[in-house]
Order: structure tokens, then C-alpha cells, then sequence
């Protein structure tokens, strides 16, 4: 089983896989709302106590108790498929301006944004403030927009909280060239060198930085994610045997549920959970293959997975501040989440028609001008 290969369909069936994950998970966690139920930026053992405690109390309640609390882990594939797309790029051209390259880069994930803001504004518009979109104001939405957000451990001025993933994938933009100029030079040694040291600065530094920013908000708490995603591209073949790949399988899966319990553990957490699903991604993505529906409707999520992770933030408020409790029925809570991933589909696939609507209007203007 070759496990370092992905083919451009590939890595849309992940990217939609992912943004599953995501939304589902980020409907169900603000449901218990002041309480936070994962380990995401932070570590703490009073989480995966509610997480037993939940399932202990109603047992029907493990899926969504799953997904509240180990949802946020499709983040990982989007990190490694972002530094694998780019180091793809950066391998196959000789010579890659750097300010060319960045503001590109920028232009295409700004192009969503500012599509989505319009929604958000419209949203509010129409249908109020709800949830964390009660904090709404012009400066927050500037904190949110410049990605100020990633540097506050602050979630005061926090209006859609899922958008400090866009802070940190620009920040991956800028030091991008950097990693690949080391790389190229002095080849894996590199990538284990800065793989090691982004470890270390967690471990000395997550705790002691904590009241003031997340180091898991910007791109310096998932340099491994990076790292491994360079690597692949850089590798000619990685293949592992069924043996191989089912030990080293369960012993990230051991890692990261460990990394739930024990704080230690819990920096290498996201990382080995990335391993585990990059070792089952190859029996995964052949059966989807098998059906002609499924590969179709997933690759189709995948390319909406961007609008899809902008607006299901917005969209999930409303619906959880005036009709999911903590103390709802796990039906209710599930038909909530189901509800705003459809709405996450449906708003996504709409705003990506108007992109590529917006594109082809200036494609024309821009040649008329010519």
C-alpha cells in the first residue's frame, strides 16, 4: 500500500471528508456553550471527562459526543493537503518568486472571504444576531479579516470562531518558501530539524503563552502537519504492508487518544491523528472509487470545502441559540447538525456559482479593456 501518493481527486475526496467532519463538529460543541469540550488549542482533562461523562449518562449520545469532541481533527488533513498542493508546485517549477507566489496565494483564499463577509453581512441583515455573532461590530470583523484574531487567546472579539484557520494558512504562505529553500538544500534533515523544534516550542512554551495567544492558532504549532506534507511529495514511494500499516495504524490512533489523557502526549496529538488517517486514506478512497455517486458527490465537496468551512460558522448560530440546549434530546441535537451541514452544502455550492459567475465578468471586462 503506497501511502505518499495523492492524486488531485484524491485529495478533494479528503478535503470533503474533512469539512464533514468539521461542520458536523462545529455544530454540536457551541451547543454546550460557555463549556469547552475539546482539546483543540489547549489540553485539559476535564474534556474527555465530559466526553465520558456524556456518553456514561446516555449512550445514544456517542456519535455526536465523537464528533463534538474529536470533530476538529479534519483541521490536520487541511493543513497537510494545503503544504502538499504547494510543495507539488514548488517541485515541479524550478523557480518560484516569492511575491508573486504569496500574493496569488492571497488573492485566491481572499476571493472567498470577501464573498462570504458579504454573506455574513447579509445574514445578519436578514436574520439578526445570534450566538457568538451577538459580539458583531466593524472592529471585530477587522480583527477577524486581518487574522489579528490568531494572536489572542482572547475569544472576546471572536465572531466566527472556525476563521483562525485562515490567519494561519497565510502565515503558512509566508515562511512557505522558506521551508522549501531548507528542504531543497539539506533535504529530510531539514524537515526533522524543524519538525523537532516546533515540538519542543510547544512543549516549553504552549502553557507559559496561554493566557495570551494559542500557538495552535498560527502555523508554528503545525509545522509537523507541514512538514510531513513536503515530505511526501519530496518521497519517490512510502509503501507499507498490511502489517505495517494496521501497527503503525493503531499506534498513532494509541498516541492520540493518549495525548487526550495525558498532557505530554497531547503535543503530538494532532500530529499522529494526521499519520492515522493518511494510513487508512488508501482502502478509504478506493471504496469510494467503487461508486460512481459517492466519488462524484465527494469531489464535488471538496471544491466547495472552502465556502463550506467560511460559512457554516454563520450559519450554525441561529439555529443553536433559539433551538438546541444542553439538555435536548440527542435527536434534536442531531438533526440540528445535519440541518447546518445541508445549509453548509447548500450556501457553499451557491457562493462558489457566484465566484465563478464574478470571474468570468471580469474575465470579459478585463479583455474587453485589452
Amino acid at each position: 500500500m503506497i501511502v505518499n501518493k495523492f492524486s488531485l481527486r484524491d485529495t478533494a475526496v479528503l478535503k470533503a471528508i474533512s469539512i464533514i467532519l468539521i461542520v458536523l463538529h462545529n455544530a454540536l460543541h457551541p451547543i454546550f456553550r460557555p463549556i469547552k469540550v475539546c482539546n483543540e488549542f489547549d489540553f485539559s482533562i476535564s474534556r474527555i471527562q465530559f466526553f465520558w461523562d456524556t456518553v456514561s449518562a446516555n449512550f445514544i449520545a456517542l456519535p455526536n459526543a465523537i464528533l463534538m469532541t474529536f470533530g476538529y481533527t479534519g483541521v490536520t488533513f487541511f493543513f497537510f493537503l494545503s503544504a502538499y498542493g504547494l510543495a507539488f508546485k514548488f517541485n515541479k517549477d524550478d523557480e518560484v518568486p516569492y511575491w508573486p507566489f504569496v500574493k496569488i496565494r492571497l488573492k485566491k483564499l481572499y476571493t472567498p472571504i470577501l464573498i462570504s463577509t458579504a454573506f455574513l453581512l447579509l445574514f445578519i441583515f436578514i436574520i439578526g444576531q445570534h450566538g457568538t455573532l451577538e459580539r458583531f461590530s466593524i472592529f471585530h470583523l477587522f480583527m477577524q479579516l486581518a487574522t489579528l484574531i490568531n494572536f489572542t487567546s482572547s475569544y472576546s472579539a471572536v465572531i466566527i470562531g472556525p476563521w483562525w484557520f485562515l490567519g494561519a494558512i497565510i502565515q503558512l504562505y509566508l515562511i512557505f518558501h522558506i521551508l522549501m529553500f531548507g528542504t531543497k538544500k539539506y533535504g529530510n534533515s531539514f524537515l526533522l530539524g524543524i519538525t523537532i523544534l516546533s515540538f519542543l516550542i510547544m512543549i516549553l512554551f504552549s502553557n507559559t503563552v496561554s493566557d495570551y495567544i494559542f500557538l495552535k492558532k498560527n502555523i508554528i504549532g503545525w509545522i509537523p502537519e507541514v512538514t510531513l506534507g513536503i515530505y511526501f511529495v519530496r518521497s519517490k514511494k512510502i509503501e507499507l504492508s498490511p502489517f505495517q500499516a494496521t501497527v503503525l495504524a493503531i499506534a498513532m490512533l494509541s498516541i492520540y487518544i493518549t495525548g487526550n489523557i495525558y498532557e505530554f502526549f497531547w503535543y503530538f496529538s494532532s500530529f499522529s491523528i494526521l499519520l492515522f488517517f493518511v494510513i487508512i486514506s488508501p482502502p478509504l478512497l478506493s471504496i469510494v472509487r467503487k461508486s460512481t455517486y459517492l466519488d462524484y458527490f465527494l469531489n464535488y465537496t471538496g471544491k466547495i470545502s472552502v465556502y463550506m468551512f467560511l460559512v457554516n460558522g454563520i450559519i450554525r448560530e441561529p439555529i443553536i441559540a433559539l433551538y438546541v440546549r444542553p439538555e435536548s434530546s440527542v435527536l434534536v441535537q442531531t438533526m440540528s447538525a445535519l440541518v447546518i451541514l445541508v445549509l453548509s452544502f447548500a450556501v457553499g455550492a451557491f457562493l462558489m456559482f457566484i465566484q465563478e459567475r464574478l470571474s468570468i465578468v471580469f474575465t470579459r471586462t478585463a479583455t474587453k479593456a485589452a
